[in-house]
């Protein structure tokens, strides 16, 4: 899994949204479609989402996961800005996807306060989702 940007929300107009804007969505769903399509007629979602990747990068490499959302948060950062105040949002959320350290007793994960920093002004909260080695 790479670095994503996730937005959601109840009342999320995502067809305006992407006609305003340039940035490259990887995925989308809308509220009121099954949640998988493998069983189109289990569960619905309750919002509407996107995805945008901002790091191509593998699990086991989160120095460059990171990296490359800096790079991706500077070069977009106006863009990224519109998304704070793009009414129906109820959370942009962005997933750095890892491997976890099970023959370690412990483990750390530093964020360099610029990524930090940005994703506060940009609205963002940070998620890592640690992933035991075969189930990715």
């Amino acid at each position: 899994m790479p670095c994503n940007l996730r937005i959601t929300g109840k009342d999320f107009d995502i067809s305006s949204f992407l006609s305003g804007t340039e940035l490259l969505v990887v995925k989308t769903g809308s509220k009121g479609e099954p949640r998988s399509p493998l069983r189109p007629n289990g569960e619905k979602l309750p919002y509407t989402f996107l995805t945008i990747e901002t790091s191509r990068a593998e699990f086991g490499d989160f120095d460059t996961q990171v990296k490359d959302t800096i790079v991706y948060f500077q070069m977009h950062r106006e863009q990224l800005l519109q998304i704070k105040e793009t009414k129906g949002i109820d959370q942009v959320s962005l997933d750095f996807g890892i491997e976890s350290s099970e023959d370690q007793f412990s483990q750390q994960i530093f964020l360099p306060v610029e990524l930090i920093g940005l994703a506060a002004e940009l609205g963002i909260s940070i998620q890592i989702s640690i992933y035991r080695g075969e189930y990715h």
